[in-house]
């Protein structure tokens, strides 16, 4: 952690247009730093406070601040919910009931936490999970509030045409999550789902990138066609050849076919 706050003060480097400058007041914007010492401090928090959570019966995740319960227990959930929103000082902590969502009737300080609809979707972090099968997608509600336009950057390059390739390959890697297409845990009919949705959100940032280019600096019709082609192929491979790390807790499996993903 001292090494990356040195380097954030000392060594952050600005690029624009083609040339560099190093930062000399504050610290990057972004940096990870504030996230790294928040996920230190609310990790005393888990073993100090919430460790009942790890009794076998329930799943406590957590991503820097937002955090995530899952229990066969109602009761251990209901304590959790209890314990948050009556604040725990000493860690700066204090929820607002207004901002938890639950898929049961509970009552916390008189206030009624806000209920999901039977049989939905608990949107989490950018993905959504099925609180009867929980099966994993994006979250989709989230999505659709926002302009995939303004999520594209445009790189006015040289070789426009082997930028605009290699940025589509690029955002096919990003969209190949495990935990949205292993069949091992989710269904196929959902893995679908997830294929269809990924396959979207990449033509849609390569149309805002192709008509973001000057007119003379847009790939051709054949260029397009062969990366779209390309495209269905290294989603294939990475559906099939994900291997496997020591964090895996379940195996990885995906029984879609490449007839079927390129369907």
């Amino acid at each position: 952690v001292l090494d990356l706050l040195e380097e954030h003060v000392q060594a952050n480097l600005i690029r624009i247009d083609k040339r560099y400058y190093r930062q000399n007041r504050g610290i990057p914007q972004g940096s990870i730093v504030s996230s790294l010492l928040c996920s230190y401090l609310y990790a005393g928090l888990e073993r100090d406070v919430l460790g009942f959570l790890a009794e076998g019966q329930t799943l406590l995740l957590r991503l820097i601040d937002d955090f995530l319960v899952i229990s066969t227990d109602r009761s251990i959930a209901e304590r959790f919910m209890h314990i948050m929103h009556a604040g725990i000082p000493e860690y700066g902590v204090q929820v607002k009931a207004e901002k938890s969502r639950a898929n049961f009737d509970v009552l916390v300080q008189g206030k009624a936490i806000a209920r999901l609809p039977p049989q939905s979707d608990f949107a989490y972090c950018g993905h959504a999970i099925n609180t009867v099968t929980l099966d994993l997608s994006k979250d989709h509600e989230r999505r659709r509030k926002t302009n995939i336009a303004d999520s594209v950057t445009v790189d006015f390059s040289r070789l426009p045409g082997q930028t605009f390739y290699r940025k589509t390959l690029n955002a096919v890697k990003l969209q190949m999550h495990a935990m949205l297409l292993s069949t091992k845990y989710n269904s196929v009919q959902t893995v679908w789902a997830n294929l269809y949705h990924s396959f979207s959100e990449v033509a849609l940032k390569s149309y805002h990138y192709v008509h973001s280019l000057p007119a003379g600096k847009q790939p051709g019709e054949g260029l397009v066609i062969r990366t779209l082609d390309e495209v269905v192929k290294l989603a294939c491979v990475l559906m099939k050849r994900r291997k496997r790390t020591s964090k895996d807790v379940l195996p990885y499996e995906c029984c879609v076919s490449s007839a079927q993903a390129r369907w």
